[in-house]
């Protein structure tokens, strides 16, 4: 489902996605992701709806923040709860609570987090953020580092810089962070780290906070890990392919952590929207491949042919291309006719190669122009000033490979009579694209093709039968008799 297809389609498939983000569906965040920046004109968005799926996205993010906080704390909550089933939840809560009262630390932090989650509403503990991270600050205080986790968590979920509480709740949050993270706990690292990359509490210090969080990372702490990566993704912006890189390198670590789907929809959201980068890919390709996954058919055109000829990042991807030339020609991209057909014979797709090379043959102009088969036949461009010297001669190599083995395809089908095929390889020998120039082959191709066009009107006439007769004979004056 894209931006350009019809209305009736486009809703439904819309509605359907509505209903699997609402389940925690990734990949249908994922799309969402691409239609919140489309323009109402082209996707028959509104505010309201847009609003709605943000909504949707900060009710998720909070139940995500309570799941993190449960999973910090399980080992008092199974201590004070067993296993699922065991013990009545509502006497649980007030064994709980009468401990904290009497000054256990991991009954505090249990209580507290129970508090300022809302997470034992049911159970007849009603959500009270006040009285939660009071628990919290007593049993911190009293050196419980799993308080000094979720208080932490807490207080970068809900800092205010104008609530005076909130400033003095994040000054103690910093400096029991900061001890934690000196003894090496990762978690607490990465929470010293965003504190100072955020300014919140006593120390504003986005240079330490990012020490603190690269630590963290090489620790495995996925939220360092993800923090980093679109830290390192905002640097590519300003042109820092090694940003651009090493965030992309994040985030493929943070796919690998089973255990937090919170975090998958970070990367959703951020590669459907098209904002994260690939790894090696510059940051030219990834402005391209942005308005191409939002159906920008020129920037779809643009893609394939970068990734078709390898221009700006030193390889060549043909399936890749071929998604996206499919793509482009299926929006109405009729110059990109002739180098799908061509990308799909060199992948061994020759049903979809003559499909789409009819399709050229049958447009003309600009379909078949000198341009497009330079684009199909060419494969030419820089590869890019930063591609080392042995990486160009094999990108080179690799280009001539596939030049041949399309021309070879040509020449096959050429010779089975496919006149859309002899017309573009007398092109090619008249302008000496991909081969040598040869004026006498291009004239041989040219009368190959235009028998093989006869051939087929006078097949397609005899299928057709006898035209019927409409008129009456004219007598000698032209009247008719």
């Amino acid at each position: 489902m894209r931006p350009g297809e019809p209305a009736k389609r486009r809703e439904k498939g819309l509605s359907w996605l509505e209903k699997a983000a609402l389940s925690g569906n990734t990949l249908a965040l994922t799309h969402l992701a691409r239609y919140e920046a489309c323009e109402e004109t082209t996707c028959g968005l509104t505010g309201q709806r847009v609003s709605r799926w943000q909504e949707q996205a900060r009710r998720q993010a909070m139940q995500d923040s309570v799941t993190r906080m449960e999973a910090v704390v399980a080992p008092y909550r199974k201590k004070w709860l067993g296993q699922p089933g065991e013990k009545d939840p509502v006497q649980a809560v007030q064994d709980v609570l009468r401990a904290a009262e009497a000054g256990d630390r991991q009954a505090q932090t249990l209580a507290g987090v129970w508090y300022v989650s809302g997470a034992m509403a049911k159970a007849g503990l009603a959500l009270d953020r006040p009285a939660g991270m009071a628990f919290l600050k007593q049993a911190a205080q009293a050196g419980d580092r799993r308080a000094v986790t979720v208080f932490a968590m807490t207080v970068l979920a809900d800092t205010n810089e104008d609530d005076t509480e909130c400033q003095e709740e994040a000054a103690m949050a910093g400096r029991w962070l900061e001890a934690e993270a000196e003894k090496g706990d990762g978690e607490c690292m990465a929470l010293y780290g965003m504190l100072l990359f955020r300014g919140i509490g006593e120390k504003a210090d986005p240079d330490a906070g990012v020490v603190w969080l690269e630590k963290a990372a090489r620790r495995q702490v996925p939220d360092a890990m993800l923090f980093l990566g679109r830290l390192r993704m905002m640097a590519g912006e300003e042109g820092v392919q090694e940003g651009r890189d090493e965030a992309a390198a994040w985030f493929a670590k943070v796919a690998t952590v089973p255990s937090r789907p919170d975090l998958f929809a970070w990367l959703a959201w951020d590669y459907g929207s098209g904002e994260a980068p690939v790894a090696g890919e510059p940051e030219v390709m990834t402005k391209v491949r942005r308005g191409a996954e939002k159906g920008d058919g020129r920037a779809m055109s643009y893609l394939a042919i970068m990734y078709d000829s390898g221009v700006f990042s030193g390889r060549r991807f043909p399936c890749a291309a071929l998604t996206w030339y499919r793509r482009s020609a299926e929006l109405g991209e009729k110059e990109m006719y002739l180098p799908l057909a061509m990308t799909c014979a060199e992948t061994g797709d020759a049903a979809c190669a003559r499909k789409w090379l009819d399709a050229a043959f049958a447009e003309g102009g600009k379909a078949l122009g000198y341009g497009m088969v330079v684009h199909a036949f060419g494969l030419s461009g820089d590869v890019g000033t930063d591609v080392p010297e042995e990486e160009m001669a094999k990108m080179a190599s690799e280009r001539m490979d596939a030049v041949a083995k399309r021309i070879r395809w040509l020449h096959a089908e050429g010779m089975r009579g496919n006149a859309a095929a002899a017309a573009v390889l007398a092109r090619l020998y008249g302008a000496g694209i991909g081969v040598r120039q040869d004026g006498k082959e291009a004239l041989k191709w040219e009368r190959l093709s235009e028998r093989a066009k006869a051939r087929r009107r006078t097949v397609s006439g005899k299928a057709a039968g006898p035209a019927k007769r409409t008129h009456r004979a004219a007598g000698e004056n032209g009247e008719v008799s």
